[in-house]
């Protein structure tokens, strides 16, 4: 797999399980709502299926995202690394992966549960068993809806950890990197070399302090080598 999977495939589950609890909450407070947007919704039924469905593809779809994830992880490891050059201390990005992975395995097992017992409650009460009322019984609990909205934030914060570790740091892209080097898609260059021009700047503002050449007279004096050189053109 020479080209980056993980940030391709990880929108869909995004998506789906943003949608579904999306739905939910809405056909929980869809009550509160003035009634021309009530009558702009799908049916009550509607939505809760809806969801259902929705949350059942962003679990299928978190499957591959978490292998890709994972085998990510592992090669930035055995890469570059865990710890900086001191050999304690735990990289940043290292830290932000595992922040990351926890956030969503989180959202995972708490979207699985849910999913698991709507399942088994259109299976298990006669509402689910009448054609009439089957959608009905897909409809979550308050608890259910309740979990929904903090693991929507949960989500949401995993989600942003890795745009971070994408575009920040170039994890998933190690393809496009040299050696041990970082990629900063952002600004279009490696991590290091960022890091050492950033050095090399002040390095050079520090000894023209030293030197005494600042403003006007380092302009003077680099006019006046110039001026010393002579023209290639008039010899």
């Amino acid at each position: 797999m020479g080209k980056p999977v993980h940030p391709a495939v990880v929108h869909f589950p995004i998506a789906f399980l943003f949608t579904a609890y999306a739905l939910d909450i809405l056909h929980t407070y869809r009550t509160s709502l003035p009634a021309f947007a009530q009558n702009a919704l799908l049916g009550p039924n509607d939505i809760t299926r809806s969801s259902y469905y929705l949350l059942s593809l962003g679990l299928l779809t978190a499957i591959p995202a978490v292998v890709t994830g994972g085998r990510e992880l592992v090669m930035m490891i055995s890469k570059q690394g865990m710890h900086e050059a001191d050999g304690k201390t735990v990289r940043t990005k290292v830290k932000a992966t595992i922040a990351h992975a926890v956030a969503n395995d989180i959202v995972i097992a708490v979207s699985t549960y849910i999913w698991y017992s709507r399942r088994a409650q259109v299976n298990d009460t006669i509402a689910g068993k009448i054609p009439g009322t089957a959608a009905a019984a897909y409809a979550p609990s308050s608890a259910f809806v309740f979990a929904e909205f903090l693991t929507l934030g949960l989500l949401l914060m995993g989600a942003n950890i890795g745009g971070t570790l994408t575009y920040n740091y170039g994890v998933g892209f190690s393809s496009l990197s040299a050696g041990k080097k970082e990629v900063n898609l952002r600004s279009g260059t490696y991590a290091d070399d960022d890091k050492k021009r950033i050095e090399k700047a002040h390095a050079v503002h520090k000894s023209k302090i030293a030197n005494g050449v600042q403003g006007e007279k380092g302009a003077a004096l680099t006019g006046q080598a110039l001026a010393g050189q002579g023209s290639p053109l008039t010899g």
